[in-house]
């Protein structure tokens, strides 16, 4: 059975008469360098997949599942230097996490959510335009070298998530060196 792609506003991007699911349509096309400008990816499977060098500019990946997917190359949005070491901290001063909902309020929130919640209003226009776990994932990919381009667990418990936070942390005062001098960097996308 083919599957079409199609762009949320306007003609069908690609159809393919060999794949029958969103997700490994989405990584053919990936492979083939198709422009998926503007897709409707909403809620798609795309965990361990390789979207570096797509243009995924205006698509809809709210609901997406990215975990592990090669975000590398898109083009960064914002970057918090030493992004784990703050969320830490975030959470020793009182902060909460709970990895069962992306905000629950000023003081909790998911591993993604403290992310988007640590990048200030530049966070918050992501997230309103590509929900929390895509605006999570890029500033996670953008802020932290460690994770190698890899979306990090958002669906982990809140001991694995925070241990893996911890281990991310203590790999940052290093990175921290390398990214001295430079401040949040946002870009409204």
């Amino acid at each position: 059975m083919p599957f079409t792609l199609r762009r949320w506003d306007g003609p069908d991007i690609v159809t393919f008469e060999d794949v029958d699911n969103q997700r490994d349509a989405v990584i053919k096309a990936a492979k083939l360098r198709i422009d998926l400008y503007r897709a409707n990816l909403r809620g798609s499977n795309l965990r361990d997949s390789n979207l570096s060098g797509s243009d995924l500019r205006g698509s809809d990946l709210r609901d997406s599942n990215l975990r592990d997917s090669n975000l590398s190359s898109l083009a960064p949005h914002i970057t918090i230097p030493s992004l784990h070491r703050r969320i830490l901290a975030a959470l020793q001063s009182g902060g909460s996490l709970q990895m069962d909902g992306w905000h629950k309020c000023e003081t909790t929130h998911c591993r993604a959510g403290w992310a988007i919640h640590l990048a200030g209003p530049a966070g918050a226009v992501l997230e309103a335009c590509f929900g929390p776990a895509v605006a999570g994932a890029l500033i996670s990919v953008t802020s932290c070298p460690a994770l190698e381009g890899k979306v990090p667990d958002f669906y982990a418990n809140n001991e694995e998530a925070l241990a893996d936070i911890k281990r991310l942390a203590a790999l940052e005062p290093e990175l921290a060196e390398a990214l001295e001098g430079r401040q949040l960097e946002s870009a409204t996308p």
